[in-house]
């Protein structure tokens, strides 16, 4: 199950001059550790105060229409606690501020409910409006810097497919939230070479080593030093030109996506389309999608565990029939999902893996039980999974690799083939050179 809050910012403007109350609720989404009692509990939080000069006595209530597969939830404001069935008073000091927290414990997959914070001064009441969803899957991700490139998708998108959008403006995404996530749509828009973070990867990583699909659109996403290296690390894709003329999408011959076709110059769509990439396949990585003068648009890769990558070069948001997208946007999906007849996962069998000496002073020798002359990956992670180094990433042959510069410490080394995959702890005994 995934939880999703999303909540609107409520301000009272119109209190007597000596007491201006604001409350606000800030779309903040935490999905804890399983308990015994719920299985999952999630939080809430905003923020209450008084600008005035008066002290205020401010009347609160939390109303829902949750489901009874839902416990009631938590009220704290402040070092204060509340029972959330019924009403109660805040007294607020001239000039302070406190925090609102509420935290909700759906019973199973089946809740989805809506809550209002009510609140109340001098006959005048507003409220703070929360929406709870469960089972949403999905989520389209808004990563354009407010150029509302995500409304020409979302126009697209199947009727049947829940998707929920999440606004990196708002909220930005932190890998705890995708924990329950099957798949994301990262749409950057308009946005400018380099436009994704360090955080934004890690995000996007850690779905896909829980087994996640990711769909990466936009022309500048694997530009600069961290979408170059989350590219080539995670999806298979590097940019080989920051610039093609052609605005034509077609599927690439042989593969699943060959009945794709259309046009990225505008129409309906977002218009954008400045400076469309082109990429390169890399390793395990195929040719998914190809621009009308034949470059490669898009960058599919199948991983283990259900892993399943799409990187596009390009902006799917500007195509120019929303009509045509929709279609082509349901075949992309479906083949995210494995669903797509013929075109089967690599079968998770083990890798029979030997590296030494281990420890090791800079130079190893791998031995593999895969057959020479197959595509193979190995790198280096941290402990904490992030990428340290690349070893190889191509056809492989039995031949001592030498590490790049990395301070001494235990490390992993991972290696992956289209059918196996295995990974082994590595010692380096002093910094490399």
């Amino acid at each position: 199950m995934r939880v999703i809050l999303m909540a609107a910012s409520v301000l009272l403007t119109s209190l007597p001059l000596e007491a201006d109350v604001h409350v606000t609720m800030d779309r903040y989404a935490c999905v804890a550790e399983p308990t015994s009692q719920t299985g999952l509990a999630v939080d809430f939080y905003g923020d209450v105060s008084n600008t005035g000069t008066s002290a205020v006595s401010l009347t609160c209530k939390l109303a829902t229409s949750q489901p009874q597969e839902w416990l009631p939830p938590g009220v704290c404001i402040g070092v204060s606690c509340f029972p959330s069935d019924m009403e109660f008073t805040v007294e607020l000091p001239p000039n302070s501020q406190d925090e609102i927290h509420l935290t909700f414990y759906p019973y199973d997959s089946a809740g989805k409910g809506i809550y209002w914070f009510r609140f109340a001064h001098d006959a005048m009441a507003d409220s703070a409006r929360m929406e709870v969803l469960s089972g949403v899957p999905s989520l389209l991700v808004d990563d354009d810097d407010g150029d509302a490139s995500e409304t020409f998708v979302e126009r697209a998108l199947p009727a049947d497919r829940a998707f929920l959008t999440w606004s990196q403006d708002l909220e930005p995404l932190a890998s705890s939230d995708v924990a329950l996530l099957e798949r994301i749509m990262w749409i950057t828009g308009g946005s400018p070479a380099g436009c994704l973070s360090q955080d934004e990867a890690d995000v996007l990583t850690a779905l896909l080593e829980s087994g996640g699909k990711v769909l990466l659109s936009g022309q500048n996403a694997l530009e600069g030093e961290v979408g170059a290296e989350f590219g080539q690390g995670e999806l298979g894709a590097t940019v080989e030109a920051a610039s093609v003329d052609s605005r034509h999408i077609q599927g690439a011959a042989g593969t699943s996506f060959e009945i794709v076709s259309f046009d990225i110059a505008g129409g309906d769509g977002a218009d954008n389309q400045t400076s469309p990439d082109v990429l390169a396949a890399n390793g395990t990585a195929f040719r998914a999608l190809r621009y009308g003068s034949g470059e490669v648009s898009a960058v599919a890769r199948v991983g283990l565990a259900g892993r399943r990558s799409l990187a596009c070069g390009f902006g799917v948001e500007a195509c120019a029939d929303s009509t045509v997208l929709e279609g082509s946007l349901d075949l992309l999906l479906d083949w995210l999902d494995g669903l797509v007849a013929g075109d089967n996962a690599p079968r998770e069998r083990p890798l029979a893996l030997r590296v030494r000496p281990n420890p090791t002073g800079g130079v190893i020798t791998v031995d593999l039980s895969a057959p020479e002359g197959g595509i193979a990956r190995i790198w280096l992670t941290d402990l904490s999974g992030r990428l340290a180094g690349e070893l190889h990433h191509g056809v492989w042959s039995a031949r001592p690799l030498r590490l790049p510069r990395l301070p001494r410490g235990t490390y992993l080394l991972c290696v992956e083939t289209p059918t196996h995959a295995a990974s082994q702890p590595l010692v380096i005994l002093e910094e490399t050179r």
